[in-house]
């Protein structure tokens, strides 16, 4: 094949990977020994006769299942930003909700960042503001806000419980909040 861009060749599946297909979650067709050259880009699959790699594709899967397992320590350490829009510390929890149907399918999803100071009530903010940090070292020893406990209660009131009436009130299906957290610090 003369044009390789797009393209891979995996090798074997490893047993990393294929311990996914056990899990009581997993709904994807078993995995194979060893996939043929494949692409994550449709016509260049479609042009040179290739597996296509889509996020509905057990091996895209597998590790994308693998991918978050390894990276659960580092996320849950947060990161930390400098802003220069804030003049004290701040922390920012993000927090997914989801709406679901009857089925279980996702119908909707959106992320919510709730902005943590001290001495002021938490405030929602576009999660398009990490956008606007810059990376940066965390201070020694973590300021206050740092250790701050989640705004749990605040969040339901202020956002999740509105995003869930939305869309009861349009008569579609109720919204399953799986707040999933990682504390930017």
């Amino acid at each position: 094949m003369r044009c390789r861009t797009h393209t891979f060749d995996p090798g074997r599946t490893p047993t990393s990977l294929r311990r996914f297909e056990r899990h009581p979650d997993w709904r994807l067709p078993p995995l194979v020994a060893k996939y043929p050259r494949l692409s994550a880009d449709r016509d260049t699959a479609e042009e040179h006769h290739l597996e296509w790699i889509t996020p509905s594709h057990s091996l895209f899967e597998a590790v994308r299942r693998h991918t978050w397992q390894a990276a659960q320590e580092e996320l849950g350490k947060g990161a930390c930003f400098h802003s220069l829009a804030h003049d004290a510390p701040a922390r920012i929890d993000l927090y997914r909700a989801r709406v679901v149907d009857g089925l279980g399918h996702i119908v909707h999803e959106r992320l919510f960042a709730v902005e943590l100071a001290e001495g002021r009530e938490p405030l929602l903010r576009e999660p398009a503001l990490l956008g606007n940090f810059t990376g940066a070292e965390a201070p020694e020893p973590l300021p206050a806000v740092g250790h701050l406990p989640e705004a749990a209660s605040w969040l339901q009131d202020h956002a999740l419980h509105p995003f869930s009436r939305k869309f009861a009130r349009n008569g579609r299906p109720k919204s399953s909040m799986s707040p999933s957290t990682w504390s930017c610090r």
